[in-house]
């Protein structure tokens, strides 16, 4: 396609202009109308049309001349012309309100897409849930805010559904073990000694003293060796140092000269770098504790003092009071731990338990 331009030329002389030249030009097709004499603003001019076509975009130089009767040259004009395409977004070519961009030196277009849709002029929707990225039978949704829905009972969480949600609840073992998530929908527990079962809920000694740990050995019950020993096959008593005799009922020394250390933690409590499971329900602890056991050579009642990185939660020293946990020793305490409130962030939290002697 050709882009034709008229162009008037006006010419002052005091003399018949009678030829008006192309010198230079780069320009396809020109000519030059007839000369005549013309009024303007006033005198007489001599005019004449100049016509040219050309097939290309951009700016091209054209370069004329008068000349009189006399043969006389005027001084030489160069015109440049700019020659651009029609503007190809009048016609609104893009789609789902797609913003068209002009490109004026080659007269094409691109059109800018709004979020969720390409190609050439936008025609064609994003499909986010096509192939489905929701993993464990999740449901996509292109609803903004949420990508994948997990189905209720799926036991997964997460953007994608891909995170196995911890089954293990608070009486997952019936307070008688530890909990471990093993998979999907399925936990697994470690009972302690005196209980067995898939949640520990067999108590193979139902008749001891509840707080035991561990059931008793054969012909040994919780006052055969009057606390102050452990009590082996057949009913025998080691006893603890300072008591002897049969049953352990014959004290020989102080204990608590027996104890190296001013102050120290026994097993079974926690200790320095363990893990202490709680649970939430939304940011709120659920109810849980835990309770450690202290040692005093002084056998006066111990202090516990407690520290944690939950802002918004309380880690409370609920009591101190003696043991009798432990058959044969003296000056053993022991203190409920409780973690309650609130909490912003579930993970790496921890919590400083600080005892020192009465």
């Amino acid at each position: 396609m050709k882009a034709t331009c008229v162009v008037p030329l006006y010419v002052k002389c005091n003399q018949t202009v009678t030829d008006i030249h192309i010198k230079d030009s780069y320009i396809d097709e020109f000519s030059v109308g007839p000369i005549e004499i013309v009024e303007h603003n006033g005198e007489n001019l001599f005019k004449a049309d100049l016509f040219f076509a050309h097939s290309m975009q951009g700016q091209e130089k054209l370069c004329l001349y008068a000349k009189d009767i006399d043969g006389v040259e005027s001084e030489t004009v160069c015109i440049a012309s700019s020659i651009e395409p029609p503007d190809p977004c009048i016609s609104s070519p893009c789609y789902n309100s797609g913003v068209c961009v002009a490109d004026k030196v080659t007269g094409g277009y691109l059109c800018r897409c709004k979020e969720k849709y390409f190609g050439r002029h936008c025609e064609t929707r994003l499909d986010i849930c096509h192939p489905n990225p929701c993993l464990n039978d999740g449901i996509c949704s292109t609803r903004p805010g949420q990508l994948c829905y997990c189905r209720r009972g799926s036991g997964y969480t997460g953007k994608y559904c891909d995170i196995d949600i911890n089954d293990c609840k608070p009486n997952s073992c019936n307070y008688h073990g530890t909990c471990t998530d093993t998979g999907k929908k399925s936990t697994k527990c470690d009972c302690f000694g005196r209980y067995n079962g898939t949640t520990c809920d067999f108590d193979k000694c139902p008749d001891e003293d509840s707080s035991l740990f561990e059931c008793p050995a054969t012909d040994c019950h919780k006052d055969t060796c009057n606390r102050n020993g452990v009590c082996t096959e057949g009913g025998n008593c080691t006893c603890a140092s300072g008591f002897t005799g049969p049953a352990c009922n014959t004290s020989v020394c102080d204990i608590s000269s027996s104890i190296t250390e001013e102050i120290k933690i026994l097993s079974p409590s926690i200790t320095d770098g363990s893990i202490l499971t709680c649970y939430t329900d939304g940011n709120t602890i659920l109810p849980c504790d835990t309770r450690i056991f202290l040692a005093t050579s002084s056998r006066l009642q111990p202090t516990v003092k407690v520290d944690s990185s939950l802002a918004a939660g309380n880690v409370t020293v609920e009591s101190i009071t003696p043991s009798n946990e432990f058959p044969g020793k003296t000056g053993i305490f022991s203190a409920d731990i409780t973690v309650s409130g609130h909490v912003e962030n579930t993970k790496d939290n921890h919590v400083c338990i600080i005892a020192s002697s009465g």
